[in-house]
């Protein structure tokens, strides 16, 4: 049965932890990106995996890896293209945990924090948020992609661009004719 939310209450769970296995709609991951302001990426597939939940004292240790597939827009040529997304997390979940209001720099050990709110660890949220940190901020469909031109914007994938390239500046005519002192040619 697929899940729109995978909610864990901590203090259900037996002292030895519990494995989930995660199983969430293409709909409901697709409504979460753009909820996070993610509008050129488009899950296809359900966002499956597994996640153990270890609770420990007051924190909570969670593992897992999530996997989809995804079609993204290439930032060269701007074709779509379809990519697997695989992510492994290990996260520990913290409660009470205050990282201070305004700026302040992160240090390595923070990236794995999170706040256990009501002593319920979302699993569904979590899986999505990790698949979020996989999304290149920069797509492209393949190394050897050679993009558009940027003067008649052929696709250099498709096609020999034939454009004679940027046009002169027409302020800077003056120095084609130029030569230096002593230059002959």
């Amino acid at each position: 049965m697929i899940r729109e939310s995978l909610r864990i209450h901590v203090d259900r769970l037996p002292p030895e932890g519990r494995t989930f296995e995660l199983d969430i709609q293409v709909e409901a991951t697709n409504r979460a990106l753009r909820g996070a302001g993610v509008a050129d990426v488009e899950v296809l597939d359900p966002v499956v995996g597994r996640a153990r939940v270890q609770p420990s004292g007051r924190d909570v240790f969670v593992t897992g890896r999530v996997q989809t597939r995804v079609r993204c827009r290439c930032v060269r040529c701007l074709s779509p293209f379809t990519r697997e997304l695989s992510e492994t997390f290990h996260l520990t979940f913290v409660e009470g945990l205050d990282l201070g209001a305004g700026e302040h720099e992160l240090h390595p050990e923070e990236l794995e924090l999170e706040s256990l709110v009501e002593g319920v660890v979302d699993l569904t949220r979590t899986a999505i948020e990790q698949l979020l940190l996989g999304i290149p901020a920069h797509p492209v469909c393949g190394e050897a992609c050679r993009g558009l031109c940027p003067w008649c914007g052929a696709d250099r994938n498709r096609e020999p661009c034939t454009c004679a390239g940027p046009a002169p500046d027409p302020r800077l005519a003056v120095l084609a004719a130029w030569r230096p002192r002593g230059a002959s040619g």
